[in-house]
């Protein structure tokens, strides 16, 4: 059995984030985020779930972890913030689940081994599920309709189909399996292995892992923004939150927070990201954009888990040490200002070129915004950021033109709307009038002019193509090494043809051909004098 200790605490999962697969177009992140009201739970000894039903704006809190008797799960009406009632259910309850499709409430008893499933519209048990041992954090697809629970006995995660209650598949899984989080977007499920330090991702269609990510130290709670396919992971002995992107399944970014980092709650709506720290009666508030902290606000004592009702922009904090709630209105408005910052992209004559990918980074190096120029991004004034540019095709970038800077990444601040230009050199273009001229029955000399345009970049040599028939062409040199506009092919045929093409070299390739010339070798050669040459230069 468990034994309780603070950095060994419950990860809790909030499946309302699935609901909200409405339009969301531009947003401005308030940091100005502050507690309005405390609630009190009486003498109830531990909070650790906490669950949001945003269609009804009721608030579920389990308050009997660790206990062997019966306890309640308190409910409160996020209206009035006070709390309406309290729902017997098993004993040791931990995670708390909602499907607001539904209006069902699942909740974990960890000492019984069982789920109870609360029927929103009644406040009343309607059903007990047997799943695996000591069942912690639980998950909800209302898409689906699929409930999700974490066995940390069993290193199991067991699957409850919401329209029978009962377990439909069991699926193995790291160690010490705690919190879960749900995209209902992508039927996505995560699971963190907190004896394990990994992150085991499910496929819903078929019950099964098809990843596993290494994060941080003793990962416990997790969070999901289906709108960006974000996953925040809360590692506990690390102090850090872990960012997973969901496309990748890759860990791209790495948060510094408080002191045992624990309950996450994720505002899809707003992009926002709150972090329960629980030795500094915090909660750090997390921009999801830069996937840095820009806040930090004072809770309760010892704040474990957080729910989120994005409908009304307000942030639950479970704090298990004095037994309350603090609300935290997360609906200020902006505090901050955003300028656009364009990019656009050209060659080296100043015309203007486009289909570049530029992509933009916050200063931890990761990446929020990515397009193809000419492209505009929205900045934070004064807000230190990185814009880098790609190379494509035959362009490859020279240097950006306020600056002159060849790197193709740059640093940038803006308070206003600002624009970048990056200039791209390119291939040469065609050398022109090529024309051959046979001088005996073994050579032809070639003669051609300058391409206008060397694409922004030296022109090194030339490449040379040979052919007999005007259509099946061979390279007799690869590079001249030269700018020098001759040279001379020797060790020919007698009374033969012969098609030339000439391409221009730069640093960054090869360009298209020339204009074809030709010219014919002599039959013979009688005291100096060759018989039958023909030269041409075609078109």
């Amino acid at each position: 059995m468990r034994k309780f200790s603070y950095n060994n605490s419950l990860v809790l999962v909030f499946a309302f984030t699935v609901l909200f697969s409405g339009l969301i177009s531009s947003v401005n992140v308030a940091h100005a985020d502050e507690v309005v009201t405390t609630i009190s739970l009486g003498t109830w000894p531990t909070e650790f779930g906490v669950g949001v039903n945003p269609n009804t704006n009721m608030i579920y809190v389990s308050a009997n972890a660790y206990t062997t008797k019966n306890g309640p799960v308190m409910v409160i009406d996020g209206n009035t913030n006070t709390v309406v009632t309290k729902i017997i259910v098993g004993p040791d309850t931990w995670g708390v689940g909602v499907n607001p499709n539904t209006n069902m409430i699942y909740v974990a008893n960890s000492n019984s081994f069982k789920v109870s499933v609360i029927d929103g519209s009644t406040n009343s048990v309607v059903s007990t599920i047997p799943v695996g041992n000591w069942p912690t954090g639980i998950g909800v697809n209302p898409n689906t309709n699929m409930i999700y629970i974490s066995d940390s006995g069993s290193n199991t995660v067991s699957v409850i189909d919401g329209s029978t209650n009962s377990v439909v598949s069991t699926i193995p899984v790291g160690n010490c399996p705690e919190g879960i989080g749900v995209n209902p977007n992508t039927n996505k499920i995560y699971v963190t292995n907190c004896r394990s330090n990994t992150v085991s991702v499910i496929d819903g269609s078929t019950n099964s892992v098809v990843s596993t990510i290494p994060v941080g130290t003793y990962p416990f709670y997790v969070g999901v923004n289906p709108f960006t396919n974000k996953i925040y992971v809360a590692n506990d002995n690390s102090t850090t939150v872990s960012v997973i992107d969901g496309t990748t399944n890759s860990v791209v970014s790495t948060i510094p927070v408080g002191i045992y980092p624990q309950g996450i709650g994720v505002n899809p709506n707003t992009n926002k990201i709150y972090l329960a720290n629980l030795f500094n009666n915090t909660v750090s508030l997390i921009d999801g954009r830069t996937d840095s902290v820009v806040s930090t606000i004072p809770v309760g004592t010892h704040p474990m888990a957080i729910g989120v009702n994005p409908n009304t922009s307000k942030i639950y904090v479970a704090n298990n040490g004095d037994q309350t709630i603090s609300v935290i209105d997360g609906s200020s408005p902006p505090s901050n200002t955003t300028s656009q910052l364009a990019v656009n992209s050209q060659d080296n004559n100043n015309n203007a070129i486009s289909g570049f990918q530029t992509e933009l980074y916050t200063q931890n190096g990761t990446q929020i915004d990515r397009g193809y120029t000419p492209y505009n991004f929205i900045l934070n004034d004064n807000q230190t950021y990185t814009v880098h540019v790609e190379n494509k095709d035959k362009y490859v970038f020279d240097h950006w033109q306020d600056t002159g800077s060849t790197n193709s990444t740059r640093v940038i601040s803006i308070s206003s709307d600002d624009f970048i230009v990056s200039v791209y050199k390119t291939v040469p273009q065609t050398p022109t009038n090529l024309s051959a001229t046979a001088v005996s029955s073994s050579q032809i000399n070639l003669s051609w002019n300058t391409p206008s345009n060397d694409g922004g970049s030296t022109i090194t040599g030339y490449k040379i193509e040979r052919s007999t028939d005007g259509s099946n062409w061979s390279t007799i040199v690869t590079d001249t090494g030269t700018s020098r506009t001759t040279n001379s092919n020797t060790g020919l045929s007698a009374n033969t043809t012969y098609f030339y093409h000439v391409s221009a070299i730069n640093s960054v390739g090869t360009g298209n051909s020339s204009n074809t010339a030709s010219a014919t070798t002599p039959i013979l050669s009688v005291a100096g004098v060759n018989i039958g040459p023909v030269n041409k230069t075609l078109p």
